[in-house]
């Protein structure tokens, strides 16, 4: 065994200056395996495209979504189901402040979970 160092910079993103880091708040996106708590990269120098989890304003608030665009609709799409969509309107329009290419799951947060499903798998 030999241990490697490895840079977390280099392996998340191509332009450190237009990446920064977010602690997520809220449950929308459990669906795509992001929870309260977690860890996000953003990466503003990311073009978006069509699935991408991006953090956006809304209204002044930063939100966590999935970016969806059906023919000319744009929406932020959430991966809850207690949650609605957003279409972009000329009433609701949103900016997308950066696209996440990763997210840091915290295991130990998550452990309960893991057990519980795991003592499932012994009945």
């Amino acid at each position: 065994y030999e241990e490697e160092r490895i840079d977390l910079n280099e392996y998340v993103t191509k332009y450190p200056y237009a990446t920064f880091y977010a602690r997520v708040e809220g449950d929308c996106m459990t669906g795509s395996g992001i929870f309260p708590n977690d860890l996000l990269v953003v990466d503003r120098s990311l073009e978006i495209t069509n699935g991408d989890v991006v953090v956006g304003v809304l209204e002044g608030e930063f939100i966590l979504r999935a970016y969806l665009k059906v023919g000319k609709e744009e929406y932020l799409m959430p991966d809850n189901p207690n949650y609605k969509p957003i279409r972009r309107t000329e009433t609701t329009s949103f900016e997308i402040w950066g696209v996440v290419p990763h997210s840091v799951l915290d295991q130990r947060r998550r452990r309960h979970v893991r057990v519980d499903r795991l003592q499932q798998l012994l009945r």
